[in-house]
């Protein structure tokens, strides 16, 4: 049986029971328990710490009665910031809170360029010079993200303050009491797979200029033809495809080598804001394209009299091609007159994943293909193969 003894006011006795290990105390009348990890998760002295922590808030009238604070000095695993008596914690007003997010970044080498952490530093930014860390949950809930971006942005508050928190700055992370957005049920049918008919009549409709009006356009949709058959016919990556260089393909070999990929940025999608780096999954992978005519016809042309650093793809300026420009410009007048329901360039990489399976290729072999380092991921997000009926097999 666990100690039944009563603590004296203002005093945190830890006990023993048999299913628990809690602290036990009482402030102003009322009795307060919170529970610890099993023997052994945090030391006799961190715990008699985090005791001392609690004493002296009661007798200071700084008792935390939600009881947050403490439960995160015990998953933390103590009192960083102090090993007596701790400090007392700042006023949250005494720091602007986007410049301590650039501090958290710099100080637990997170690269603030990047564009995961730099659009919850513009967030923040833009909230303003007097906003604080309590007003962070109001702030959070009240922006119109999708279930992803808020989670991620609620993600990287989390640790920021989680951080604060551990430096003595704040009492309690208010990021705790967010609730996570859920992620709707119905997906998005712009990256939807299309039937092989279907991509014969895109290709063509774009080969012909069907679709083109000259008034409109500076640039007719045929210029785009190669790129675009070029993704319908090997399901690489829009960024991989407008990065291709043209020595990256071995004409004796007939290989294609895939490990680069010229990304768009957060700063645009033209030429000028893309920059060179490795795949989304930083690998290297080959394509072959022995026996397919097609593709070895659209990449001998693409590659005649050009260095072997340019790329094969380029747009009508010699720049790097624009996805965005070429879904707005290309695809969507394309399939609005041919009555397609509309896609993106993404569309043709699930089209050929989907393919792939329904000619029979086993799954090791797509995702050689594809550059996918989760078969689950293959499986479950391309492989939109329609449901062929088979037959229950006989025991050979």
């Amino acid at each position: 049986m666990g100690t039944k003894n009563k603590s004296q006011p203002g005093t945190v006795s830890i006990q023993e029971l048999n299913d628990t290990r809690r602290l036990k105390y009482r402030c102003k009348s009322k009795v307060y328990f919170i529970t610890l990890p099993c023997k052994g998760i945090l030391t006799s002295t961190v715990e008699k710490q985090i005791a001392k922590y609690i004493e002296l808030d009661v007798v200071r009238g700084t008792h935390d009665n939600t009881l947050r604070s403490y439960r995160e000095m015990i998953v933390s695993g103590g009192i960083p910031w102090a090993t007596h008596a701790p400090v007392k914690p700042k006023n949250e007003e005494q720091f602007i809170l986007y410049d301590s997010l650039k501090d958290y970044y710099a100080k637990t080498g997170r690269d603030i360029h990047k564009d995961f952490y730099n659009s919850a530093y513009v967030m923040v930014k833009n909230w303003g010079n007097k906003c604080t860390v309590e007003m962070i949950p109001q702030k959070l809930l009240s922006m119109d993200y999708s279930p992803k971006t808020f989670n991620n942005r609620k993600g990287i508050l989390k640790g920021f303050c989680e951080w604060l928190l551990r430096h003595g700055r704040i009492k309690y992370n208010p990021v705790y009491d967010i609730p996570s957005r859920k992620k709707g049920s119905s997906k998005s049918n712009i990256r939807k797979r299309m039937t092989d008919q279907e991509v014969k009549q895109i290709l063509e409709a774009i080969r012909t200029d069907l679709f083109v009006k000259s008034v409109c356009h500076r640039w007719t949709h045929s210029h785009y033809y190669p790129i675009i058959t070029f993704m319908a016919l090997t399901g690489v990556r829009p960024a991989e495809a407008i990065g291709l260089q043209v020595r990256k393909i071995n004409f004796k070999t007939k290989v294609i080598i895939i490990d680069q990929a010229l990304a768009r940025s957060r700063f645009g999608t033209s030429s000028i804001y893309r920059t060179m780096k490795g795949t989304k999954m930083d690998d290297s992978r080959e394509l072959p394209f022995e026996g397919n005519s097609d593709l070895e016809t659209i990449l001998h042309a693409q590659c005649l009299g050009k260095k072997m650093d340019d790329l094969v793809f380029p747009s009508p300026t010699g720049l790097a091609c624009d996805d965005r420009k070429i879904n707005d410009n290309v695809l969507v007048p394309v399939m609005k007159g041919l009555g397609i329901e509309r896609r993106i360039l993404y569309a043709f990489r699930h089209s050929f994943a989907s393919r792939c399976f329904e000619r029979g290729m086993d799954i090791k072999s797509v995702q050689s293909l594809t550059g996918h380092r989760d078969a689950s991921v293959l499986l479950n997000t391309y492989a939109e193969v329609s449901k062929a009926r088979v037959s229950v097999p006989n025991i050979p």
